[in-house]
């Protein structure tokens, strides 16, 4: 607020945590009660007040911003619910509302039927709340839907061992690469390129970190598997390369883009030196 004191007239938009419970990933989740994420939903009131007596600040809009992979119309229902009576505060208070940003969360949804059944609720309840309130831009952060299939991770099988009544594939690729099977628990679908074999067995998949997480999938059907296989670990356009790291002094790898029968290297893969050439002691 000190700052907005000091400087021109700006607009701005408040993230309001809107405390709203579903069922995802605890890690996942950022507009449930807990979070740390955006402003208590009993607290917007007072900031109203507050905001009307700083002459440089223009409120024009809200966000929230539920969490990731929601696989239920019904939190997106509750928030609009809860906000729309902010919006409605914020009118009868004198501002003009220009913008509601709802956040992202939509899962990759591959059937378009099922996509507009996922989508349909959310518009009437937006339609019924939030619309009728004034001429309110709608914003939406479809960042998932957009991208999760579009990248593959490619792994190479270094070797296949039994451990117990466990058949494991431990391949090249790491939790450091892909984190979020280990991180979220997320669960990937994993093809093997490579094999020949028409047998299938139950197989874990598994890195080379040394961290028990490092796990890719556990007591998956796959054709019969072995050293030097290719296995396709699919959907992992999001949260993939954008989180990944040097976790074990490993070594990030290539990117490539391919369109059609075309191809492009458009990030090399890192070399020794690229772990220490940082470091200054």
């Amino acid at each position: 607020m000190e700052l907005a004191k000091a400087i021109m007239r700006s607009d701005i938009g408040l993230r309001i945590n809107p405390k709203v419970s579903f069922h995802t990933h605890s890690y996942l989740k950022t507009g449930t009660g807990y979070n740390k994420f955006g402003i208590d939903f009993e607290e917007v009131s007072k900031n109203l007040d507050l905001i009307k007596k700083l002459e440089n600040i223009n409120l024009r809009g809200f966000h929230f911003h539920l969490g990731s992979n929601i696989y239920s119309a019904k939190p997106f229902i509750d928030a609009i619910n809860r906000i729309s009576s902010l919006i409605s505060l914020a009118i009868d208070k004198g501002y003009e509302i220009e913008y509601l940003d709802i956040g992202g969360g939509i899962p990759s949804i591959k059937d378009k039927q099922a996509l507009k059944d996922y989508l349909s609720p959310i518009l009437e309840a937006l339609n019924e709340k939030v619309l009728n309130l004034g001429d309110i831009k709608i914003i939406f952060e479809p960042g998932r839907y957009i991208v999760a299939d579009s990248a593959v991770l490619l792994t190479r099988v270094n070797y296949v061992k039994r451990v117990g009544k466990n058949d494991w594939v431990l391949v090249d690729a790491g939790m450091n690469d892909f984190i979020r099977p280990a991180l979220y628990n997320a669960i990937h679908p994993i093809e093997c390129v490579s094999c020949i074999s028409s047998e299938e067995r139950i197989y874990s998949i598994g890195g080379p970190v040394c961290e028990s997480s490092d796990v890719f999938a556990k007591n998956i059907r796959l054709p019969v598997i072995k050293r030097g296989d290719l296995l396709a670990i699919l959907e992992a356009g999001a949260y993939g390369i954008s989180i990944s790291s040097n976790y074990n002094s490993r070594r990030r790898p290539a990117v490539v883009a391919v369109e059609g029968d075309k191809y492009k290297l458009i990030r090399m893969r890192e070399e020794f030196r690229d772990l220490i050439d940082k470091e200054i002691v």
